[in-house]
């Protein structure tokens, strides 16, 4: 897992084929499923 830093208290987890796994505010919520696929047409 990669994880890039992206603002001040966020940051983005990408597994080995780049696409987003995660991501992590400084308040220590993680969202771990990313949200096209938690949304449904």
């Amino acid at each position: 897992m990669i994880t890039e830093h992206l603002a001040e208290g966020i940051a983005a987890d990408y597994d080995a084929e780049g696409r987003l796994a995660g991501i992590e505010a400084a308040n220590e919520t993680r969202i771990t499923t990313p949200w096209w696929e938690s949304w449904e047409s």
